[in-house]
C-alpha cells in the first residue's frame, strides 16, 4: 500500500466532512481520501464508513448527494462496494447514470488496486 499522509477535512455540499487522511497516488492515479479510523481491509468497512468515504471523495468524482444516498440506502458496506461493477450500477436497484456509474467504478478500481484485491472480470453494459 503506499505511503499515507495527512490532509485537511473539507466541504462538501456545505457540509462537514469526516476526519480523514489521504493517500498517496501511484502513477497515473489520483489521491484517494480514506476516513480516518477506516480499517485497512476495505472489506471490513461498515455502511457507514463507505459512505464517509463516498462523501470525502464526492467532489472529485463529480457525485452527487443523490448518488451516494442511493448507495447508503442499499446499505453497502466495503464488501459489497469492492465487488459492484457499472453493470451493478446502472441497473436496479441502483439506476444511477452511466457517467455516474463509471466514476463510480473507477474509484472501486482505485480502491481495490490500494489494497491488492482481486476483482472479478466482467462485461460492459
Amino acid at each position: 500500500m503506499p505511503p499515507i499522509r495527512k490532509a485537511k477535512t473539507g466541504e462538501t455540499s456545505g457540509q462537514t466532512q469526516p476526519q480523514s487522511f489521504l493517500t498517496a497516488p501511484t502513477q497515473n492515479e489520483e489521491a484517494l481520501i480514506i476516513p480516518n479510523g477506516a480499517n485497512n481491509d476495505l472489506n471490513k468497512w461498515s455502511p457507514s464508513v463507505l459512505v464517509d468515504f463516498l462523501k470525502l471523495n464526492q467532489a472529485r468524482r463529480f457525485l452527487d448527494d443523490e448518488d451516494i444516498e442511493i448507495i447508503r440506502k442499499n446499505r453497502n458496506a466495503g464488501f459489497d462496494f469492492l465487488r459492484m461493477t457499472k453493470k451493478d450500477l446502472f441497473e436496479p436497484p441502483y439506476n444511477l447514470l452511466d457517467g455516474v456509474a463509471k466514476r463510480i467504478e473507477q474509484l472501486i478500481k482505485a480502491l481495490a488496486r490500494r489494497q491488492g484485491t482481486f476483482l472479478p472480470t466482467t462485461t460492459d453494459v
